[in-house]
This record gives C-alpha cells, structure tokens and sequence, in this order.
C-alpha cells in the first residue's frame, strides 16, 4: 500500500541514492562474466548431459546468464529496447522450468534409495561412495 513502510517515511538522500544505483549497475554488470563462463565451460567440458542432475544445473545457468543478459541490456539500452517483452517473457519463462528442474533433480536425489551407479555419477563418486560404506561399515 502506497504510504507504508520505511521507504515512504525516511527518503534517501540524493547522493546515496546515486551511490547505490551505480553500485548496482556495476554488480549487475559483473554478474554476467561468471554466469557466462560457467554455462561455455560447463556446456563444453563437463559430461552434463549425462544426468538429470547435470542436465538442470546446465539449465539453470542458461536461465541466471539470460536473466543477467536482460538486466546488462536495460542498463545499456534502457527499458525501452526493441524486443524487450519478448525477451523477458521468454527469459523468465526459461528461468521458471530450469527452477523446477533444478528442484525435481534435488528430490530425486534426495529421495533414492538405490545404487548411487543408477544415478548415473561418474565412477570417482561411486567408488568414493562405496569406499565411505566400507569406512562406516568397518567402525573407521
């Protein structure tokens, strides 16, 4: 409701204002590199389509490097750009699904009883795993 809250009853001062905003660009902008670099490196050196588990990591990426893209792009060319509707309904569309995916993948792992081999890991984990069960097992 308009009128209610701190913000509507302590105005912040101008110069703190512009410090704040700038320092928020300058967050906004640097978060696109990292998210950027982990879905080339990810998508091109790790074995992600592998698992379900690698397949929503490598999603949610997508979604964090199109949500950043989105932000930097307003930055630039303001709110206004050519496009801009399209993008962030697709955008958060994306970031939507690749959220549940992520949340189904931790159910599924969180909830399997099996061999952790049906899971689809990388044989350093399995033999990591069995190796622990043994430690366990023998009181170590």
């Amino acid at each position: 409701m308009p009128g209610h809250g701190i913000a509507s009853q302590t105005p912040i001062p101008e110069w703190l204002s512009q410090i704040l905003l700038t320092s928020g660009d300058l967050i906004a902008l640097q978060n696109l590199l990292p998210t950027v670099l982990f879905v080339i490196y990810y998508g091109f050196l790790s074995p992600h389509r592998n698992n379900f588990v690698g397949r929503a990591l490598m999603s949610l990426g997508i979604a964090l490097v199109i949500t950043n893209f989105i932000v930097v792009a307003s930055l630039f060319l303001g709110t206004d750009y050519f496009g801009r509707e399209i993008v962030r309904i697709l955008g958060y569309a994306w970031s939507g699904v690749a959220s549940w995916q992520v949340f189904i993948a931790l159910l599924r792992v969180r909830n399997y009883d099996g061999d952790p081999k049906d899971l689809q890991f990388t044989e350093t984990t399995i033999e990591r795993h069995r190796r622990l069960q043994k430690e366990r097992a023998s009181g170590k």
